[in-house]
């Protein structure tokens, strides 16, 4: 409703909808309550309606994670040096399991020097936040690796760096609210989730959190599917660790005028990815999901993983 606030403040003119991971279930809402106010939609690392979102995340992290290993064992650098970075990543979370590590470190922004413990939480944080983009990714087994060798600097420094701009950048306790309102309520603890990296722990913190965070009310139909014959433009990485391709294909398959593109090696929030950018402003300009040709997005692929911290073997 405010967002048609503004839009009629503005003169009622029709949009063209960008959303990227949880934006792209705004848009969706807006989209399907304001059908006539929109022109194109733009969906990046799509979150379908129905989904209870939050419910799949350690059965996709584990799939993305697996995916990766799989890569590695494709590159022969890769895999003369870390042989299966996923059982190396499940052995480093074992060895911590109830003994986490305690290191000075420097810090990576100050370079003061300080102490700091690499818990098997920890690490399961890490590796999560890293599988959303090919570039860290590249690094994650090599950390990993140097870790489990009695060298787990480098691991704990990207750990508080990672830790620092997420709490730049974002609100925890707006997420609480909107996670509380629209989706904690359907979420279950899954024995299938036991053996994965982040096994039951998202789902029951988040249910814990919920039982006493401020929440509003979810809207009638708020989980049904989106039904729209907009013009739609569906991107998803191959690697999305969180809102996988098969999510942007069931969303795509109630769409008459939709179009999907799943970028190669890529993981989530792909829409600066390469040429990508301006395929997504000529789909707005024509509002046309044919109007263009994808074939500049052939040559991508995710970037060689480090076999050392200078980077990727020649």
């Amino acid at each position: 409703g405010d967002l048609e606030q503004v839009r009629q403040a503005l003169g009622a003119p029709r949009f063209d909808l960008i959303g990227i991971s949880y934006g792209t279930r705004v848009a969706q809402q807006y989209a399907g309550s304001y059908p006539a106010a929109v022109r194109s939609i733009v969906l990046d690392s799509v979150v379908p309606n129905a989904l209870a979102l939050g419910q799949d995340h350690a059965a996709n992290l584990d799939a993305a994670l697996q995916a990766q290993a799989r890569r590695c064992e494709s590159e022969p650098s890769c895999q003369r040096r870390f042989g299966d970075p996923y059982a190396e990543l499940r052995q480093l979370q074992q060895q911590l399991q109830g003994h986490p590590q305690t290191l000075s470190l420097h810090d990576p922004e100050r370079y003061t020097m300080g102490q700091a413990s690499l818990s098997a939480d920890t690490l399961a944080i890490v590796a999560r936040m890293f599988a959303y983009s090919p570039l860290t990714m590249a690094v994650l087994p090599l950390s990993v690796d140097a870790a489990i060798h009695g060298n787990a600097e480098p691991l704990m420094a990207q750990a508080r760096l990672l830790q620092g701009r997420l709490g730049d950048s974002m609100s925890s306790g707006m997420g609480y609210a909107v996670s509380c309102s629209e989706d904690a309520d359907l979420l279950h603890v899954r024995p299938a989730d036991q053996n994965t990296l982040l096994g039951h722990r998202f789902v029951s913190t988040l249910q814990a959190i919920c039982s006493v965070w401020p929440k509003g009310e979810r809207p009638p139909g708020f989980h049904r599917d989106f039904r729209s014959t907009a013009p739609v433009l569906l991107l998803s990485g191959e690697f999305d660790p969180v809102t996988p391709p098969r999510y942007a294909r069931q969303v795509a398959s109630g769409l008459p005028h939709a179009r999907l593109l799943v970028l190669k090696g890529q993981a989530h929030n792909v829409i600066l990815a390469g040429c990508m950018p301006r395929l997504v402003m000529r789909f707005i300009a024509q509002a046309d999901v044919a109007a263009f040709d994808d074939s500049c997005l052939q040559g991508m692929q995710a970037p060689p993983f480090f076999t050392d911290f200078n980077g990727a073997a020649p």
